[in-house]
């Protein structure tokens, strides 16, 4: 069992077992270091929320071209991905696009191709190329080379 005053956060989070929940209670009614540290837990909670309504009431089809160019905050992002399985307009907008530029479609919806797939001939190539320019290097100095 939690010292009370270690249970705050189970008690707001609905996660402190029921035996211990009212025990809590008893100790909240005399404890102002809870009670404010609830308190600061229920106005970050619903401060939260509000920023969630505002930023979900801002996002919409007229957002399409900064979802594309990659310029929306990650929440944002995942709100217009909340919009675009709504949007049959918007989704077909970007699929639309995403062909174009040479993006890769899936089932799941759109995404970026993994950088990694276009840079790794490249890094493979140059990274062959740094062992076989030291290998000669060796060798030359070595006098194995002349």
């Amino acid at each position: 069992m939690n010292a009370p005053c270690e249970q705050v956060e189970l008690f707001f989070d609905q996660e402190l077992p029921e035996a211990e929940r009212q025990p809590f209670i008893d100790h909240l009614v005399d404890c102002a270091g809870c009670q404010a540290r609830l308190t600061g837990l229920m106005q970050l909670d619903a401060l939260g929320a509000d920023y969630a309504e505002r930023l979900r009431a801002r996002i919409g089809c007229a957002d399409v071209a900064r979802y594309l160019r990659c310029e929306m905050e990650v929440a944002e992002e995942h709100l217009f991905q909340q919009h675009l399985a709504g949007c049959r307009t918007c989704l077909d907008s970007v699929k639309r696009q995403l062909q174009v530029d040479g993006l890769l479609i899936t089932d799941a919806g759109p995404t970026r191709r993994p950088v990694r797939d276009e840079l790794l001939p490249l890094l493979v190539t140059a990274a062959l190329g740094l062992i076989i320019g030291g290998l000669l290097g060796l060798l030359s100095s070595a006098g194995v080379l002349r």
